[in-house]
């Protein structure tokens, strides 16, 4: 198995109750943080359906500038809503934040798998040059504004969802 493509061919089918979380989808959830939901998925501590999400997403009229990949982006989101493992699920309190004064780029969202079961993906860097400029802060500077973000977000999520168990992944930063 080579791509995230074939992984949701093979297990697809199967729910995170019925397969536990493993490292692939750990890497799928961080992949996906970086798809343009911004706007879309809600921003606040309300789920909606990952597939719902992904629909949104794809019909935006913006994609093919926010997307890391148009094309692939668009192949992925398209699995992802034909997969009963991923779509099912919900996405919760997605977030991307730019803020030059602060040379901050921060982005996070939260998937939930379950009853009480959540992954927090945290977005790296990507294409904006303001999130290259904190890669080179964190040289030179413990923590950045980012990753004091991070922090934030995880208190936040604590603070307003059920109690549960939380997986912290995601990229980069």
């Amino acid at each position: 198995m080579d791509t995230f493509f074939e992984y949701l061919k093979w297990r697809g089918d199967l729910s995170f109750s019925k397969v536990a979380l493993n490292p692939v989808d750990a890497g799928i959830f961080a992949r996906l943080v970086y798809e343009p939901f911004d706007g879309l998925a809600p921003s606040g501590f309300v789920s909606i359906p990952l597939k719902e999400a992904c629909k949104l997403a794809l019909s935006r009229e913006d994609f093919n500038y926010h997307a890391l990949n148009p094309k692939k982006d668009r192949a992925f989101l398209e699995a992802i809503m034909e997969s009963k493992r991923f779509g099912e699920i919900g996405i919760t309190r997605y977030v991307y934040e730019i803020n030059e004064q602060e040379e901050k780029q921060f982005g996070a969202c939260i998937f939930t798998l379950g009853k009480g079961k959540y992954y927090l993906a945290y977005r790296g860097t990507d294409k904006v040059l303001i999130g290259w400029k904190e890669d080179l802060n964190m040289g030179v500077e413990f923590p950045v504004p980012a990753q004091e973000r991070a922090l934030e977000f995880f208190e936040e999520a604590t603070a307003n969802l059920p109690e549960g168990e939380y997986i912290i992944g995601g990229h980069s930063k």
